[in-house]
Protein backbone atom coordinates (compact mmCIF):
# COMPACT_ATOMS: atom_id res chain seq x y z
CA UNK A 1 0.00 0.00 0.00
CA UNK A 2 2.72 2.60 1.05
CA UNK A 3 4.77 1.80 -2.10
CA UNK A 4 1.71 2.21 -4.09
CA UNK A 5 1.21 5.43 -3.09
CA UNK A 6 4.93 6.40 -3.27
CA UNK A 7 4.36 5.69 -7.11
CA UNK A 8 1.27 7.68 -7.34
CA UNK A 9 3.23 10.96 -5.73
CA UNK A 10 6.15 10.57 -7.93
CA UNK A 11 3.82 10.14 -11.04
CA UNK A 12 2.01 13.33 -9.85
CA UNK A 13 4.78 15.25 -9.68
CA UNK A 14 6.17 13.86 -13.07
CA UNK A 15 2.50 15.05 -14.40
CA UNK A 16 2.56 17.72 -12.93
CA UNK A 17 5.73 18.92 -14.01
CA UNK A 18 5.13 18.19 -17.86
CA UNK A 19 2.15 20.36 -17.56
CA UNK A 20 4.21 23.34 -15.94
CA UNK A 21 6.90 22.80 -18.39
CA UNK A 22 3.77 22.98 -21.53
CA UNK A 23 2.66 25.95 -20.11
CA UNK A 24 5.66 27.42 -20.24
CA UNK A 25 6.79 26.60 -23.90
CA UNK A 26 3.82 27.85 -25.37
CA UNK A 27 4.71 31.02 -23.71
CA UNK A 28 7.97 31.08 -25.17
CA UNK A 29 6.21 29.93 -28.74
CA UNK A 30 3.98 32.77 -28.73
CA UNK A 31 6.43 35.57 -27.91
CA UNK A 32 8.33 34.19 -30.88
CA UNK A 33 5.88 34.47 -33.26
CA UNK A 34 3.63 36.65 -32.19
CA UNK A 35 3.26 40.31 -30.17
CA UNK A 36 3.90 40.66 -26.24
CA UNK A 37 0.35 42.14 -26.60
CA UNK A 38 -0.97 38.60 -27.00
CA UNK A 39 0.60 37.21 -23.49
CA UNK A 40 -2.39 36.93 -21.50
CA UNK A 41 -3.58 33.72 -19.30
CA UNK A 42 -6.05 33.61 -21.22
CA UNK A 43 -4.68 33.43 -24.75
CA UNK A 44 -1.80 31.09 -23.18
CA UNK A 45 -4.07 28.53 -21.82
CA UNK A 46 -5.64 28.73 -25.32
CA UNK A 47 -2.76 28.21 -26.98
CA UNK A 48 -1.96 25.04 -24.89
CA UNK A 49 -5.18 24.00 -25.19
CA UNK A 50 -5.98 23.86 -21.44
CA UNK A 51 -8.71 25.57 -19.44
CA UNK A 52 -7.87 28.90 -17.71
CA UNK A 53 -8.25 27.63 -14.08
CA UNK A 54 -5.40 24.70 -15.03
CA UNK A 55 -2.78 27.83 -16.03
CA UNK A 56 -4.21 29.63 -12.76
CA UNK A 57 -3.48 26.40 -10.99
CA UNK A 58 0.43 26.86 -11.75
CA UNK A 59 1.04 30.08 -12.27
CA UNK A 60 -1.56 31.91 -10.14
CA UNK A 61 -0.85 35.64 -11.78
CA UNK A 62 0.56 36.75 -15.13
CA UNK A 63 3.98 37.81 -13.35
CA UNK A 64 4.08 34.60 -11.50
CA UNK A 65 3.94 33.07 -15.86
CA UNK A 66 6.66 35.81 -16.58
CA UNK A 67 9.09 35.08 -13.80
CA UNK A 68 9.39 31.56 -14.78
CA UNK A 69 9.54 32.10 -18.66
CA UNK A 70 12.61 34.17 -17.51
CA UNK A 71 13.81 31.40 -15.76
CA UNK A 72 13.22 28.90 -18.76
CA UNK A 73 15.31 31.33 -21.08
CA UNK A 74 18.21 31.41 -18.78
CA UNK A 75 18.40 27.51 -18.45
CA UNK A 76 18.33 27.07 -22.32
CA UNK A 77 21.60 29.38 -22.54
CA UNK A 78 22.81 27.10 -19.66
CA UNK A 79 22.32 24.26 -21.80
CA UNK A 80 23.44 25.50 -24.70
CA UNK A 81 26.79 26.59 -23.08
CA UNK A 82 26.69 23.32 -21.34
CA UNK A 83 26.20 21.09 -24.48
CA UNK A 84 29.65 22.72 -25.48
CA UNK A 85 31.53 21.91 -22.52
CA UNK A 86 32.89 25.06 -22.38
CA UNK A 87 34.58 24.55 -18.67
CA UNK A 88 36.44 21.40 -20.40
CA UNK A 89 38.46 23.02 -22.72
CA UNK A 90 42.17 23.99 -21.87
CA UNK A 91 41.71 27.28 -24.01
CA UNK A 92 40.07 29.77 -22.06
CA UNK A 93 40.16 32.20 -25.50
CA UNK A 94 38.32 29.37 -27.24
CA UNK A 95 35.51 28.58 -24.80
CA UNK A 96 35.02 32.39 -24.78
CA UNK A 97 34.82 32.74 -28.56
CA UNK A 98 32.26 29.49 -29.29
CA UNK A 99 30.30 30.75 -25.91
CA UNK A 100 30.20 34.48 -28.04
CA UNK A 101 29.34 32.78 -30.97
CA UNK A 102 26.01 31.34 -29.75
CA UNK A 103 24.88 34.55 -28.89
CA UNK A 104 25.96 36.47 -32.07
CA UNK A 105 24.36 33.42 -34.37
CA UNK A 106 20.97 34.32 -32.43
CA UNK A 107 21.22 37.40 -33.44
CA UNK A 108 20.52 36.51 -37.14
CA UNK A 109 18.07 33.86 -36.08
CA UNK A 110 14.50 35.48 -36.78
CA UNK A 111 12.54 33.47 -34.40
CA UNK A 112 14.98 34.24 -31.38
CA UNK A 113 15.42 38.32 -32.30
CA UNK A 114 11.58 38.01 -32.42
CA UNK A 115 11.40 36.87 -29.18
CA UNK A 116 13.46 38.94 -27.64
CA UNK A 117 12.00 42.01 -29.25
CA UNK A 118 8.56 41.26 -28.07
CA UNK A 119 10.30 39.87 -24.29
CA UNK A 120 11.46 43.12 -23.44
CA UNK A 121 8.74 45.49 -23.70
CA UNK A 122 6.90 42.21 -21.67
CA UNK A 123 9.14 42.40 -18.86
CA UNK A 124 9.31 46.30 -18.70
CA UNK A 125 5.63 46.65 -18.34
CA UNK A 126 4.75 43.62 -15.93
CA UNK A 127 7.55 45.29 -13.59
CA UNK A 128 5.83 48.76 -14.04
CA UNK A 129 9.17 49.11 -15.77
CA UNK A 130 11.61 49.30 -12.68
CA UNK A 131 14.20 47.34 -14.82
CA UNK A 132 13.82 44.06 -12.30
CA UNK A 133 12.85 41.21 -14.41
CA UNK A 134 15.28 42.48 -17.35
CA UNK A 135 18.37 42.20 -14.83
CA UNK A 136 16.98 39.21 -14.05
CA UNK A 137 16.87 37.82 -17.39
CA UNK A 138 20.85 39.19 -18.07
CA UNK A 139 21.99 38.33 -14.65
CA UNK A 140 23.26 34.95 -15.82
CA UNK A 141 24.71 35.74 -19.15
CA UNK A 142 26.49 38.75 -17.45
CA UNK A 143 27.88 36.96 -15.02
CA UNK A 144 29.07 34.15 -17.38
CA UNK A 145 30.63 36.36 -19.39
CA UNK A 146 32.04 37.75 -16.33
CA UNK A 147 33.90 34.49 -15.31
CA UNK A 148 35.46 33.63 -18.78
CA UNK A 149 36.43 37.47 -18.78
CA UNK A 150 38.27 36.15 -15.69
CA UNK A 151 39.94 32.88 -17.26
CA UNK A 152 40.89 35.60 -20.37
CA UNK A 153 42.62 37.63 -17.77
CA UNK A 154 43.21 36.56 -14.10
CA UNK A 155 44.96 39.89 -13.08
CA UNK A 156 41.40 41.78 -14.11
CA UNK A 157 39.31 42.48 -10.91
CA UNK A 158 35.91 40.86 -10.46
CA UNK A 159 33.98 44.45 -10.54
CA UNK A 160 36.16 45.03 -13.84
CA UNK A 161 35.10 41.73 -15.15
CA UNK A 162 31.64 42.28 -14.46
CA UNK A 163 31.55 45.99 -16.56
CA UNK A 164 32.83 44.81 -19.05
CA UNK A 165 30.41 42.12 -19.29
CA UNK A 166 28.11 44.41 -19.28
CA UNK A 167 29.62 46.18 -22.28
CA UNK A 168 29.84 42.84 -24.26
CA UNK A 169 26.26 41.96 -23.33
CA UNK A 170 25.18 45.48 -23.78
CA UNK A 171 26.60 45.40 -27.43
CA UNK A 172 25.24 41.97 -28.14
CA UNK A 173 21.65 42.76 -27.28
CA UNK A 174 21.96 46.18 -29.60
CA UNK A 175 22.76 44.05 -31.98
CA UNK A 176 19.87 42.84 -31.91
CA UNK A 177 17.84 46.19 -32.22
CA UNK A 178 20.05 48.14 -35.17
CA UNK A 179 19.99 44.90 -37.23
CA UNK A 180 18.29 45.85 -40.82
CA UNK A 181 16.40 43.12 -42.93
CA UNK A 182 17.96 43.90 -46.50
CA UNK A 183 19.69 41.62 -48.86
CA UNK A 184 22.95 43.42 -48.30
CA UNK A 185 22.96 42.92 -44.52
CA UNK A 186 22.63 39.20 -45.61
CA UNK A 187 25.48 39.16 -47.52
CA UNK A 188 27.76 41.19 -45.01
CA UNK A 189 26.31 39.21 -42.44
CA UNK A 190 29.56 36.92 -41.10
CA UNK A 191 31.99 40.39 -42.05
CA UNK A 192 29.73 41.98 -39.04
CA UNK A 193 29.58 39.07 -36.81
CA UNK A 194 33.98 38.51 -37.12
CA UNK A 195 34.14 42.38 -36.58
CA UNK A 196 31.93 41.97 -33.41
CA UNK A 197 33.78 38.90 -32.02
CA UNK A 198 36.91 41.43 -32.42
CA UNK A 199 35.91 44.40 -30.77
CA UNK A 200 34.06 42.15 -27.75
CA UNK A 201 37.52 39.89 -27.21
CA UNK A 202 39.28 43.49 -27.14
CA UNK A 203 37.27 44.75 -24.43
CA UNK A 204 37.50 40.99 -23.20
CA UNK A 205 41.40 41.12 -23.20
CA UNK A 206 42.66 44.38 -22.69
CA UNK A 207 45.51 44.37 -19.66
CA UNK A 208 43.58 45.83 -16.31
CA UNK A 209 45.92 48.64 -16.54
CA UNK A 210 44.04 49.77 -19.69
CA UNK A 211 40.95 50.00 -18.52
CA UNK A 212 40.92 53.75 -18.56
CA UNK A 213 41.28 53.91 -22.06
CA UNK A 214 38.24 51.76 -22.72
Amino acid sequence: MEKTIKKQKVATRKSGKETSNKIIQTCYDLLSSESYKDFSMRNIAKNANMRLANVQYYFPTRKDLIDALIVHVIALYHERYDSLELDEMSNPKLSFEKMIDINLNDVYNQKTRHFFIQFWPLLSEADNYSGEFLAKLYQHQIMTIGAYILKLCPEVSPQESRIRAEAIASLIEGLIVVRLKSDKEITEQSTIKNVMKSYILTLAMTPSNSDSAL
